[in-house]
């Protein structure tokens, strides 16, 4: 598999103490073609500078805003703000917990050209085509 099909997930469900040093490793991968993606995007503990600082190529919105979204205006208000950080740096955007046709026709409404969830697929341990999220040969 070719390094820039490989994509590294960081999850925040620690404080980051040493930025330096994370910033330091995510240079490492991304000379070697290798992506990185921020997840569960605005759950509360997401840090905007750890967002601004590493300027991940991917950013996943928490499942939280979709659920139940048309009936929640701060809601829309809050995840438009948080796609707009996103795109502002050039993050590629996935929206989290795309389990029906509601939240599909959401995200698509909004501008969400990737997703994650039940109504996209099911895992696999063999997908039946190849995927790759960045751009460039997999």
């Amino acid at each position: 598999m070719a390094p820039s099909c490989v994509v590294i997930e960081l999850t925040e469900h620690e404080q980051v103490r040493d930025f330096d040093a994370l910033l330091s490793a995510c240079a490492t991968l991304r000379r070697h073609g290798i992506g990185i993606a921020l997840d569960d995007f605005g759950d509360g503990r997401s840090s905007l500078r750890l967002r601004s600082e590493l300027k991940p190529d991917v950013v996943k919105s928490d499942k939280y805003f979709l659920k139940d979204l048309a009936c929640h205006g701060d809601k829309l208000q809050t995840l438009r703000a948080l796609l707009q950080i996103a795109e502002t740096c050039g993050s590629r955007r996935v929206a989290e917990g795309v389990e029906g046709s509601e939240e599909l026709r959401l995200a698509r409404g909004l501008g969400i050209t990737y997703g994650q969830g039940w109504a996209l697929g099911r895992p696999a341990p063999n997908p039946s085509t190849p995927c790759c999220s960045r751009p460039g040969p997999c």
